[in-house]
């Protein structure tokens, strides 16, 4: 591999049966490129709460040097309702509560 040349790990979905079967458990781990289009992740949130039965908590965790990252996917998901998603930013260790989406 060159120097230039970044490693992609796989995208990994895992899902584990929950009180013998009656729920699941989802994990999705890997990389993806940062293009959020809203009107998706609209669509995305609302199945994913419907399944769940709330809203989903999601954590954008940031440092000094992606402050242009939290900007691209705080606009992106400023079009999710607070009924489908509930945002929290984890800056350097430490955690605050965001708003959701609108």
């Amino acid at each position: 591999m060159d120097d230039d040349e970044v490693r992609v790990e796989r995208m990994t979905l895992t899902l584990r049966a929950l009180d013998g079967g009656a729920y699941t458990e989802v994990a999705l781990r890997g990389p993806m490129a940062t293009v959020p289009q809203r009107p998706e992740l609209r669509r995305l949130f609302a199945l994913l709460s419907f399944w769940h039965g709330g809203p989903v908590d999601v954590v954008l965790t940031v440092t000094m040097d992606s402050a242009g990252w939290l900007e691209v996917w705080s606009e992106a998901l400023s079009g999710v309702p607070t009924r489908h998603a509930h945002v929290r930013f984890e800056i350097a260790g430490r955690e605050r509560a965001g708003g959701g989406g609108r």
